[in-house]
Parts: structure tokens; sequence; C-alpha cells
């Protein structure tokens, strides 16, 4: 989930938390942005400080503290951020000092939205005037690019993993093989 302010991309700032700088840092990609590129910030929502405390994650926030950024410096980015937005965030003060003016820009299946989070989340938006937009940029891939890859991997089996519809995979792809979530099998 995304909280979106309008700038011009060469003034945009990126603000990320303390789990996505660790998740950016583990791609090990040049091409990913990472915490101490100058135009990304790391701000660590009071929640999120709470959990570093418990669980003593203190060497993840020690390495990604180069662009960290606390609440009280939050509204000095007002109309150059795009924030990376968790629900944990919702109550954070940093946050709240943003909100005017934001757009939330949701990119994951609209269907979460729905569920007790999801609801959570869109009546916070409509409480604080924030206009929800949805684009869904889910890594899924269609029917038909899931044939071509299949047809050229050729696998003596397919395992379908992460759907829906796995009964349905035998009505597309050959040699089709069911497993039961949880369970181990020999490959």
């Amino acid at each position: 989930m995304t909280v979106f302010r309008a700038a011009k991309r060469s003034e945009r700032v990126f603000v990320v938390d303390l789990y996505t700088a660790v998740v950016l840092e583990a791609t090990g990609g040049d091409n990913i942005p990472q915490s101490h590129w100058p135009n990304v910030k790391v701000y660590t929502p009071y929640p999120q400080q709470r959990l570093i405390k418990d669980r003593e994650l203190f060497a993840d926030l020690g390495r990604h503290r180069v662009n960290r950024i606390y609440g009280e410096a939050l509204p000095g980015l007002k109309g150059r951020a795009v924030m990376l937005f968790r629900p944990m965030a919702m109550s954070d003060r940093g946050v709240q000092s943003v909100l005017d003016g934001a757009g939330f820009t949701y990119s994951m299946w609209q269907g979460y939205l729905k569920d007790e989070t999801g609801q959570k989340v869109t009546k916070w938006l409509r409480d604080n005037n924030i206009p929800l937009q949805t684009i869904h940029t889910s890594g899924h891939a269609s029917v038909a690019d899931l044939r071509r890859f299949a047809s050229a991997l050729a696998p003596r089996r397919l395992v379908p993993i992460h759907s829906f519809e796995t009964d349905r995979f035998r009505e597309f792809f050959d040699n089709v093989v069911q497993q039961k979530d949880g369970v181990w099998w020999e490959v």
C-alpha cells in the first residue's frame, strides 16, 4: 500500500519502513532502491519501533540508519514524498502529520480490502479524506502466459501452487499433479 503525494520525479523522496529496507537490501540489486540512496528515507512508525525493541532487531536498524527520518521531519517532505504504507502506521503521529492532500494507491488484490484489516484501512482513508485509487500490480501470470511457460519448460510434472483454482489446472495443462498444502513430497 502506498500513499502518494504529487512531486516532480527529480524531487521525489521515497519513504520506506525498516522491514521494506531489509527486503530491498536482501535483493542485492543495484537497480532496486536502497536505504543509503539519497532519495530514500527510512521511517519507522511507532508500532514498528516496538517490534524492533521486542525482537531485538537493532542490527537491522543500524544498517539502515544513514537516511533515517523521524516523525517530526516528515512534514518537511510534504508534496515530495511517496510513502510505503502499512496498516500499522494508521495510528502513528508522524504519518498523521502528513496526510493533508495525500492520495492512496492500493496495488494488491482488491478482495483484501473486504477483510477486516482492509475495511479498517478504507474507513481510515474515508475518515482522513484520502482518495483511494486501485491499480492491481500483482506478479500473477495469465493462463495464456502460464501455458507458454509450461510449454517451453515441458515439465514431467506440473504442480499448481498459490492459486484459488488449482483444481482447474488440468483444463489447461498436461502432467498436472495435485499436492495438498503443507504436505512435503519428493521432487
